[in-house]
């Protein structure tokens, strides 16, 4: 007998009750029967309580396993994942003498019960086992199995139907590893994650868009400002700025070109520079601190072509040329490398050599990835002395379904960047205009290619605060089919946070670094001569719907140019403006009309100098057609994204003839 029923229902508050987002609805449906039922269900859960997950493990299993014993059959038909903030997914297998998987989940979708692919029959002294598989890269401390946001779980639910005759339990559990003879042997792909699905993973962040496009998050509200004391510009002079990094204490480091121009004499057709006897005569890496101020310059008659610059946990900087095709790592405060790669003025597409590598990224234990980028179009990995580990990418002119290559094809890795708290490398696929992450063993996770990308995606770089943040750029408006702007991106997501119009002046942005201590972006602008940076000065996590998400220009001569507008300030002026650009038309026509009216009934006779010009056309009322509704359903135009100015009143050519007032014959 049935004789009490709890419901528990669990909401993220922002998405049920903020403004403009569509109420939830959730509830239960009861069907009851006096009829006694063939089957009973119930729900088996394999759950770990003493797992423990090491600091900095990019991956690492816990088990769980045990015999089971019953008096029939029970049959899983759903199954369901539960893990924390670490749990990349989590596999559930019967063992008895062969291994047949039951279910398989990544614990970041959402957390529901997904039907299992095949009939699986789970008799008496089966083995049932599970695995959960973590990521506790960038977590200095171990994590333990507990309730706690900061603990971890583990668990593996089996929801199951039985003979109804047999009296089997509704519930049961398997705690811990109980059968580690035979969980160690469980399947190696148990801890492969599953393919990226960006629904789910869309889903789970409570904002669905299109699988392969991101949508504005309206969680997050950031506002960001141009400093254009930043930096001091009369302390020295750059050059073609390619590329810009901030180190550990909050240095800027710019690595510029001087006078040198990449054109087309620059390489010969086998990607071998032209003038090897003529490097960079000037200091090219200068370095200024947070408030602008000159530190230090050097680099002189070093580099031939700068691009990428580096600086790692440990402030070594890294350097790509792409006319040497070599990457370079010096140490903190040295001007001379400890570590060479790939050979001088020699491309390759060996392990050994680079054809003009782009950038570099490097994760905390010395282990680094090379963008290289322009002929070989792939990612290499590296251990810390240079010893070459793997490689992936590669070229490719087809296109899917989106419009877009398959993953891993890339046209000019330009920029990459090193989520480590995420275990993801990810890359800016520029010709192609998206985002490409990996694991950091090369595994395809997820793209992201938003609409207000256009064409070309420049530079990327990653910001662990809140949750794992991606900021970017794309290429200078005659570049690409959308304006220059600056985009912060939900990592996880890929949902479109903010976005930000460049700063006017700003010709090329070519890369960018963010400090997450100050909550600052620089953007190395390549012929500009020079390096921007963007304060950010106020970031609301509350979860206000806000659409202030991105820049407007900076008036010219105006000090600490705000680049974000007072929305109710734009809006005021805008609608004064658009109001006055219908109004004068609709004025200046009725006039027309009242004077050709006048006309029409003779009394003004003068208007008209062949008298009778309108016999014959079809009078129409005093307005004519003026007043009527031609434009009914017509609502105004976003031009936000558009190319292209629309007038409102532009009228038909039968129009046009019927307001014309004649004019005196040609004799």
């Amino acid at each position: 007998m049935l004789n009490v029923i709890v419901f528990q229902e669990n909401l993220f508050y922002y998405f049920c009750f903020v403004a403009n987002q569509p109420l939830d609805h959730s509830g239960l449906t009861l069907y009851v029967t006096k009829e006694k039922q063939k089957y009973s269900a119930g729900i088996f859960l394999l759950d770990s309580y003493s797992g423990v997950i090491p600091a900095n493990k990019p991956a690492y299993n816990i088990n769980m396993s045990c015999k089971v014993n019953i008096s029939g059959s029970i049959y899983p038909f759903a199954y369901r994942t539960h893990a924390h903030g670490l749990g990349v997914v989590i596999s559930g297998y019967k063992f008895n003498g062969t291994w047949t998987l039951i279910g398989k989940g990544n614990p970041q979708w959402p957390q529901a019960f997904y039907p299992v692919e095949k009939i699986v029959e789970i008799k008496k002294n089966d083995v049932l086992v599970g695995r959960c598989t973590y990521n506790s890269v960038g977590h200095n401390r171990k994590t333990v199995m507990g309730p706690k946001h900061t603990d971890e779980m583990c668990n593996f639910y089996m929801m199951y139907y039985s003979d109804n005759s047999k009296n089997i339990s509704s519930y049961m559990e398997c705690i811990d590893n109980q059968v580690s003879r035979v969980s160690q042997h469980i399947p190696a792909d148990s801890a492969k994650p599953l393919p990226p699905n960006p629904l789910l993973e869309a889903k789970a962040s409570m904002t669905i868009h299109h699988p392969h496009t991101g949508s504005s998050n309206p969680n997050v509200k950031q506002e960001m400002i141009y400093d254009p004391s930043w930096p001091d510009k009369k302390a020295v002079t750059l050059g073609f700025v390619s590329g810009i990094t901030v180190d550990p204490s909050g240095n800027v480091h710019i690595f510029h070109r001087g006078p040198r121009i990449w054109n087309i004499q620059s390489f010969n057709r086998s990607n071998i520079f032209q003038d090897q006897d003529k490097p960079i005569t000037v200091p090219t890496i200068v370095v200024f601190d947070r408030k602008g101020k000159f530190v230090k310059q050097w680099g002189a008659n070093m580099f031939f072509m700068p691009h990428g610059i580096t600086a790692d946990h440990n402030g070594s900087i890294w350097i790509t040329d792409v006319a040497l095709h070599q990457v370079f790592r010096f140490p903190s405060g040295e001007t001379k490398p400890d570590l060479e790669l790939g050979e001088r003025f020699r491309p390759g597409n060996d392990n050994q050599h680079f054809c003009k590598p782009a950038d570099v990224a490097v994760m905390s234990d010395g282990q680094f990835f090379v963008a290289d980028g322009y002929c070989n179009t792939r990612i290499l990995k590296f251990s810390k002395d240079g010893t070459f580990l793997k490689k992936w990418g590669y070229s490719n002119g087809a296109v899917g379904a989106d419009g877009f290559p398959g993953p891993g094809v890339f046209f000019v890795v330009h920029s990459v960047t090193v989520a480590e708290d995420k275990g993801l490398v990810c890359a800016s696929d520029r010709e192609n205009g998206r985002i490409q992450c990996f694991d950091v063993n090369g595994n395809f996770r997820q793209q992201i290619h938003l609409k207000e990308f256009g064409y070309e995606l420049y530079a990327l770089d990653y910001c662990p605060q809140h949750g794992g943040l991606l900021f970017a750029v794309n290429g200078p408006q005659n570049q690409t089919s959308k304006p220059c702007k600056v985009f912060i991106i939900n990592i996880h997501s890929g949902n479109l946070i903010s976005s930000w119009l460049c700063p006017t002046g700003m010709d090329f942005p070519h890369d960018i670094s963010v400090d997450s201590v100050s909550h600052s972006a620089y953007i190395g602008d390549l012929l500009a001569r020079t390096a921007w940076k963007l304060q950010m000065v106020s970031v609301n996590l509350t979860g206000t719907f806000s659409k202030k998400n991105h820049i407007g220009q900076p008036s010219v001569g105006q000090s600490n140019s705000q680049l974000e507008e007072n929305p109710n300030k734009a809006d005021f002026q805008v609608s004064v403006l658009i109001g006055s650009l219908l109004i004068a038309p609709m004025f200046l026509i009725i006039i027309i009309t009242v004077f050709v009216r006048y006309c029409n009934s003779a009394k003004l006779k003068c208007c008209d100098h062949r008298g009778g010009s309108l016999i014959g056309r079809q009078h129409k009322s005093f307005f004519g057609n003026f007043l009527t509704d031609r434009h009914k359903g017509f609502n105004p135009v976003n031009t936000e994204d558009s190319d292209h100015e629309i007038d409102p009143l532009t009228l038909s050519d039968d129009e046009e003839d019927y307001y014309r007032i004649p004019t005196k014959s040609r004799t």
